[in-house]
């Protein structure tokens, strides 16, 4: 049998890194639009899951007029203040985690930024829950990080009686008529590195216990 001559060899050799070349691009091509999507579906968790958080607290959050309820030196009243930046409320979001613990289901609750000392341009989404909970419902308890890299954090709340939201409530106020608003507009503006504009994640909270507890 007759061998291959040299150009033969060199036709074949030729094929062969063409054919090399097309299955590194395809799968090189594969690789990278996998890890786009593991990189966008992790900068999807954070901001999600701070919503979702935030979302279960305040569809159990509640007021009281009631006096004694708590305690003898308790005068009645537990309300609802939410600012155009901040959430201070009581929730039925407690998870005891020990049995005998000696704790209830209320969790005293607030959402709201703070600079991130690492980066000046960007904030910290901050949880503080109690579970002493007292007249102030701005201070105790311990404080969390939820969210870093937040631009902006804003609610909206919408009366039980309109359709215009509004960008304050309190619930012990004449507007506020001593109950919760019916739903609540979360939005969150979130940095990411290298991208062109900031990433908008919203939600509408829709709360349960609209009316005062008075047991």
């Amino acid at each position: 049998m007759r061998g291959l001559s040299l150009l033969e060899v060199i036709i074949v050799l030729a094929i062969l890194a063409m054919m090399s070349l097309v299955i590194y691009s395809g799968t090189s091509s594969t690789v990278y639009h996998q890890e786009r999507q593991v990189d966008q579906s992790e900068r999807l968790r954070g901001p999600t899951l701070a919503l979702m958080r935030i979302s279960r607290d305040l569809k159990t959050a509640y007021i009281i007029k009631a006096k004694d309820l708590l305690s003898p030196s308790f005068d009645g009243d537990l309300n609802f203040v939410g600012k155009e930046d901040r959430l201070d409320f009581v929730s039925f979001a407690n998870q005891r985690y020990m049995r005998d613990a000696k704790e209830s289901d209320s969790l005293e609750l607030s959402y709201y930024l703070e600079n991130d000392p690492e980066n000046d341009e960007a904030n910290i989404l901050i949880r503080r829950q109690s579970t002493i909970i007292d007249k102030d419902l701005t201070q105790g308890g311990k404080t969390y990080p939820l969210l870093h890299g937040v631009k902006s954090l804003s609610f909206e709340y919408l009366p039980g009686d309109s359709d215009e939201w509004s960008k304050e409530w309190d619930s012990s106020s004449l507007k506020g008529n001593n109950r919760l608003p019916r739903a609540i507009k979360i939005n969150l503006e979130v940095f990411y590195p290298n991208a062109e504009e900031l990433t908008v994640f919203s939600t509408l909270v829709r709360t349960e216990l609209t009316g005062p507890l008075s047991l």
